[in-house]
């Protein structure tokens, strides 16, 4: 068994192995990877290869079957993952050939992967959200909205000098940090994955909302009802999804909360700037 391949996200690190025909030195090189990584990772996340295998894009799972020993995730483009009890190795099937060019990117693509995070993360006292994130004179901030509440805009224009730094237009980690959180991008669409491994302290979320430009603060329980639809929540184990709610509520105990409206059309810039030198 070979190391392809390894990543890290938001301090988890992950390491692909492979068992199947392509398992030789070659394919490791040429996906430019450094096997002496794998001894300087503590309790790294291992998926295994099974096969001739492709890693398929915008797919996602649609049957969670939870054992006594592990549970087995099934997706719908016919790949099949069985995650151990403590969500450390992976055993990844799938069916079609591998593409060695596309294997780096794909992998942390994934759905197994949006799976594992929203796991791991609040095993390590954090959360995985459906936000925009980005770092603003060192102060990290968190736009979180339904789909089509203008996240991507809203980045795309604020994003327009060098002292604003985009983390991601699709996930946002925050995990704990002493008394404050932690907040660093996940791999998803849009044009920031070269800043996946910037991060620093939130200082705000701000919750999304067509309308005339303004800030409205918000009380943590009308925040949790809108901070919980855009958390991934690991539904299938009880266990952590409680946890993850723990999590949510210390999160916005020690974070000021905000409903941020703005017209798709208009241009929040300069509203954003003001508001970050207030915090």
């Amino acid at each position: 068994m070979n190391l392809l391949y390894n990543f890290e996200i938001a301090g988890i690190n992950f390491y692909l192995l492979f068992k199947g025909k392509y398992s030789d030195s070659n394919l490791a090189v040429s996906l430019n990877n450094d096997p002496h990584d794998f001894t300087i990772a503590k309790n790294p996340i291992i998926i295994e290869l099974h096969g001739d295998q492709d890693i398929p894009r915008n797919d996602q799972w649609n049957r969670v079957i939870r054992l006594k020993d592990r549970l087995i995730l099934y997706g719908k483009r016919g790949w099949r993952a069985e995650i151990d009890h403590d969500y450390q190795t992976t055993t990844l099937f799938q069916t079609d050939g591998i593409h060695e060019e596309r294997l780096p990117t794909h992998i942390r693509h994934h759905p197994l992967i949006h799976f594992l995070l929203s796991h791991l993360m609040p095993l390590r006292g954090g959360l995985l959200i459906h936000a925009a994130g980005v770092i603003i004179d060192g102060c990290g901030l968190i736009f979180a909205g339904v789909s089509g509440a203008g996240k991507s805009t809203l980045l795309n224009r604020i994003v327009t000098e060098p002292a604003i730094t985009a983390l991601s237009e699709e996930k946002i980690t925050a995990r704990i940090n002493d008394q404050d959180f932690i907040i660093q991008g996940a791999p998803g669409r849009g044009e920031f994955l070269s800043n996946l491994k910037r991060q620093a302290p939130l200082k705000a979320i701000l919750f999304l909302s067509r309308g005339e430009d303004g800030i409205q603060a918000l009380t943590p329980k009308q925040a949790l009802d809108k901070l919980l639809p855009a958390t991934f929540l690991p539904t299938d184990d009880h266990a952590l999804f409680f946890k993850t709610l723990e999590i949510c509520e210390r999160l916005l105990t020690v974070t000021p909360a905000f409903k941020l409206r703005f017209h798709l059309n208009g241009g929040p810039d300069e509203m954003i700037k003001t508001f970050v030198s207030t915090i």
